[in-house]
């Protein structure tokens, strides 16, 4: 099997390959330093938030346009039980904006869990939709371990583009010691494992909150350390990224009328000669007038 650990990043991140997942080089500390942040190897395959083309369907839950301003997402490092129980290091986005959690089809193929089939539907920006037809169940944990959570992750073919888009330097920012970041390489372009809901979104918020870069930056500490958000007016990438996912109930509510729509037996009433004949009788001789 290939070594892709070795191989370069911009070869891992080919747009027309898709990439075996990639074990971390180095585990994950609480030394914020510049080496820490570039130390990991994270699993990446097409990076495009369920967008494009999926299976046949246009489907896009992200919005861009050119800016100068943008806005960190929270991403954050998670370990997810494998078949064998190892546990694997995956990049993932942190979503108060989602109705669901996503799993990208080949991390979970990499993870060798087993696929339970499911038929639902899931809305994006401006309404479009798109099916999902299987999830896993997956068991996701901080580094320490002191956090602990079931997940039922949906199985979709791409997540996200890159996050963030462009890499920006934060030489100038200075971390307070006490800080361990959920992600150490937030600042690194890179390709994205899986999306948690709003539901967990809340549940790992823990406090803690900081301010830094003259308050362009916002730290909130979580069961996995501080996620970040803010404005990166400063090194802007010039794209920006609108998420929203949601079960999309309508749409099967739609589906199922339709469908006894298009069964239902509309009774037709067939009258023969004979009938036809005695109703004739039955007027002439017993209807009004009579």
């Amino acid at each position: 099997m290939q070594n892709f650990e070795s191989s370069q990043p911009d070869t891992r991140h080919q747009d027309d390959v898709i990439e075996p997942i990639c074990f971390q080089n180095s585990s994950i500390t609480n030394n914020q330093n510049k080496t820490d942040r570039n130390s990991f190897n994270f699993p990446s395959a097409q990076n495009n938030i369920v967008q494009g083309q999926v299976s046949g369907v246009n489907m896009s839950v992200s919005a861009s346009q050119k800016h100068k301003n943008d806005i960190i997402l929270s991403t954050c490092i998670i370990y997810v039980e494998n078949s064998v129980g190892e546990k694997v290091p995956l990049r993932v986005l942190a979503d108060s904006g989602s109705q669901v959690s996503l799993l990208r089809s080949s991390t979970a193929d990499f993870l060798n869990l087993r696929k339970l089939k499911t038929d639902m539907s899931v809305s994006g920006l401006g309404g479009s939709n798109v099916n999902i037809k299987s999830k896993i169940k997956g068991v996701i944990s901080n580094g320490s371990g002191s956090y602990k959570r079931v997940v039922d992750f949906k199985v979709v073919p791409k997540i996200t583009n890159m996050i963030p888009v462009n890499s920006f330097d934060i030489s100038h920012i200075v971390f307070p010691s006490n800080v361990h970041l959920a992600d150490p390489t937030f600042n690194t372009s890179n390709s994205i494992d899986a999306l948690l809901s709003a539901d967990i979104f809340f549940d790992i918020l823990k406090d803690g909150k900081y301010k830094l870069d003259n308050g362009n930056l916002i730290l909130q500490n979580t069961e996995f350390g501080c996620i970040i958000s803010g404005n990166t007016s400063r090194f802007s990438s010039g794209s920006l990224h609108c998420g929203l996912i949601t079960k999309d109930f309508e749409t099967l509510n739609d589906t199922l009328k339709s469908f006894w729509e298009i069964e239902e037996i509309v009774p037709t009433k067939f009258v023969s000669d004979e009938l036809k004949k005695c109703d004739e009788h039955f007027f002439e001789n017993y209807g009004e007038g009579h």
